[in-house]
């Protein structure tokens, strides 16, 4: 070796160990994130002490995912990540795909499950398992058994996931894909189930915008034929498109996709508000239930406009996911009742469904302390939307909590 062989070697050192040393300083003094609003979740802080997960290696995990998300500059290295994988022409990063006109999609569904020494589990996955689809279809059908008996009307949405949706925009096998909607629509099909599946790839490839780019849910335009879809299995008739007055409040908006996959360089999405031209916010009044928190909101009705201008856009439809939502009219005009029971989906859906219905809006991971709320304020409802998303339900399935809902009605 060299004298200049030797001083690049020593160089390359000195700056590998002076990087770092720098980082392990930075880690050491910045305070730990609780959330992060780059991709809107929580994140893993240091565990505290304890002797049986030491043992077991759930302590050792936690402490691997508090380093991953509190590492310094993470979001940056993940977009370089990202840059490297696309220069070396790879189409998908940290599980993300990324397809044609900067449409992104989650490659499959995180699956949570335990594995052999009885330890919680996550890993997304693209294989799914027909006989818990089939378990779910039972839960749901013994809950429109007894809906109907009790002279309620019932409707199941599960809104498909973008890569269902936007299959023809990558190179990625659509198999899995086909395979997974034929066995839900097969094993959901007399279970009242709003089948959006086909309606909206269809949309999406005649290029109509119904589900965002960097986000995991369908846009306003994507709601509002689900909205359609619904009010026709009800035997309702929904209001014609041309009866909103479409405003863009936001160019801006990168989603949780985004965040996830890291590809810094794809262009934002548009988000909209649809206004009934004749049904105004000022007829209705929307009150948001967290806890012992109570927030009402009059004058947009709908829309909390303060997300706007912030990472987590999606969430001025309705002021995000909460524990309970009631949205009614103010000008004494008496409707029928909705109890809807959803995840975050429901957010952009339910301003259509409000023009109908009172509602009393149920996040599903709630449902269990909320069926009190449902006996004393919506026993009398004649309507059950259930709006429980496909990832959703291959990840946390939740049917069986909410079978028993007709025992809390008059």
């Amino acid at each position: 070796m060299n004298k200049h062989e030797k001083r690049l070697n020593i160089l390359t050192a000195a700056v590998f160990l002076v990087l770092l040393y720098t980082l392990a300083v930075i880690f050491l003094l910045k305070p730990a994130q609780s959330f992060s609003e780059e991709e809107n979740r929580n994140l893993q802080e240091f565990p505290a002490w304890n002797a049986e997960e030491f043992f077991n290696g759930t302590y050792s995990t936690k402490i691997n995912e508090y380093f991953a998300d509190q590492f310094p500059f993470r979001n940056a290295f993940v977009g370089a990540k990202s840059l490297l994988e696309t220069a070396l022409l790879k189409q998908e990063n940290n599980n993300v795909l990324l397809g044609s006109n900067g449409q992104l999609a989650v490659r499959g569904s995180t699956l949570t499950y335990f594995d052999e020494d009885g330890d919680k589990k996550s890993a997304t996955v693209d294989f799914y398992f027909p006989e818990k689809l089939e378990e779910e279809a039972g839960y749901i059908r013994a809950l429109r058994d007894s809906l109907e008996e009790a002279g309620r009307q019932f409707a199941l949405v599960m809104p498909p996931r973008t890569v269902d949706v936007a299959s023809s925009a990558f190179r990625y096998p659509a198999d899995h894909s086909e395979a997974l909607l034929a066995d839900v629509s097969r094993l959901f099909a007399d279970c009242n189930y709003v089948d959006l599946d086909g309606d909206m790839k269809a949309r999406y490839d005649a290029g109509e915008y119904v589900y965002y780019k960097t986000d995991h849910h369908w846009t306003t335009l994507g709601a509002y034929y689900a909205y359609c879809a619904i009010m026709e299995q009800y035997g309702l008739e929904p209001y014609p498109l041309e009866s909103f007055t479409r405003e863009q409040v936001s160019d801006a908006f990168y989603g949780t996709t985004y965040s996830k996959g890291g590809f810094k360089f794809i262009a934002p999405d548009e988000m909209e508000f649809f206004h009934h031209d004749t049904l105004t916010p000022d007829l209705f009044k929307t009150t948001v239930y967290n806890g012992k928190l109570e927030v009402t909101f009059e004058s947009e009705a709908f829309y909390d406009r303060s997300f706007l201008t912030k990472k987590d856009k999606y969430s001025a439809f309705l002021s995000g996911t909460n524990t309970l939502t009631t949205v009614e009219r103010t000008d004494g005009v008496e409707r029928p009742k909705m109890i809807l029971i959803k995840d975050s989906f429901a957010n952009s859906l339910a301003p259509f469904l409000a023009l109908h219905f009172d509602l009393e809006i149920v996040n599903m991971n709630d449902y269990l302390t909320a069926r009190s709320h449902i006996a004393e304020n919506a026993a009398d409802a004649e309507y059950v939307l259930v709006v429980y998303n496909l990832d959703n339900l291959l990840a946390a399935p939740k049917f069986n909590s909410i079978k028993g809902l007709a025992n809390y009605l008059k």
